[in-house]
Order: C-alpha cells, then sequence, then structure tokens
C-alpha cells in the first residue's frame, strides 16, 4: 500500500494491493510465504478517521487477523479490555484524549501490560518519537503507512507475541 500528496489542491493518490483469486477458489494474499504461516492475531485499530481505521482493519483482516477498530481514545480504552489485542496500532491525535494517554491507559488495564503498541500517527518529529515510547508504546509509525511494516509487526515472533 502506498499513498502520496502533491500538496493541499491536487488530492491524493492511493496505490492499494489487495488479494488476487486464483483457480480452485484460493485467495492469494499479500506478503511473503513465511508471514503468511505465521499465526494470526487480535488487532485493535485506533484512528479518529473512520476511513483510515476501516481500511488498515480490512487490510489487516485480509492476512486472518481478529481485528477490531474504534475512532477514539475512550472507545479504544472499551474495545481492548473486552477484546484483549495482541497488537493496537494507535493515533496520537484522538478528538477526546491523546494516544499517549491511551497507551499509559491501555498499559494498566489487566490483560494489556505486555500488548505490543504501535504509533500510527503524523507526528514524526523526534520529540513525538520519544514521547511515544515514554508512554509505552513499542513502535513509532509516520502516516501513509507502509504496509509491508504492518504485516512484518502483526505476525512477528519476537514482540512477546507467542509463537
Amino acid at each position: 500500500m502506498a499513498a502520496c500528496s502533491e500538496g493541499e489542491e491536487p488530492g491524493n493518490e492511493f496505490d492499494i494491493h489487495l488479494p488476487v483469486a486464483v483457480p480452485g477458489g484460493e485467495v492469494e494474499k499479500p506478503g511473503p510465504e513465511k508471514e503468511k504461516a505465521a499465526r494470526p492475531r487480535r488487532v485493535l485499530v485506533v484512528d479518529d478517521v473512520p476511513d483510515g481505521a476501516d481500511t488498515l482493519a480490512a487490510l489487516l483482516e485480509l492476512l486472518d487477523h481478529q481485528v477490531r477498530t474504534a475512532y477514539s481514545g475512550q472507545q479504544a480504552i472499551e474495545v481492548a479490555g473486552e477484546f484483549l489485542p495482541e497488537v493496537v496500532f494507535l493515533d496520537i491525535g484522538l478528538p477526546d484524549m491523546s494516544g499517549y494517554d491511551v497507551a499509559r491507559a491501555l498499559r494498566r488495564l489487566q490483560g494489556l501490560s505486555t500488548v505490543y503498541l504501535v504509533a500510527l500517527t503524523g507526528y514524526c518529529l523526534e520529540e513525538d518519537r520519544r514521547r511515544a515510547f515514554e508512554a509505552g508504546f513499542n513502535d513509532h509509525m509516520g502516516k501513509p503507512i507502509e504496509f509491508e511494516r504492518i504485516i512484518a509487526m502483526t505476525f512477528a515472533r519476537d514482540h512477546n507475541l507467542g509463537p
């Protein structure tokens, strides 16, 4: 998946690679074979822009992950407490509370102290990265997202996510 923009007026361009049906009715999913074979995860996507959150969620579902979405900080905390995600992609600039505060709250919830938190944000200065790690994030990814990196994060075996 790729995205680019030539400024405010020209608009945006998106390049999304979707799975292709192959003979026999199977679906060919994106990403290397070794990643497709890894165990699917419970993933929470949090963004106050529904189109962005829903698109990322749909792409993750194509990789067989169990995905939930939330569009505010409070909703993210509620959904996470019930769903117990293994990976959370969390926007920093939410309308009701900052992603930093949401990350701290998630870390305090029972069963979520080791959740793999990824700041998925337009705030990409070094100070923003530092604040994200201080708030408890494990990783920081600037927008637009690199889907290959997201695939690697959700299937990684070295994030205390188990086999």
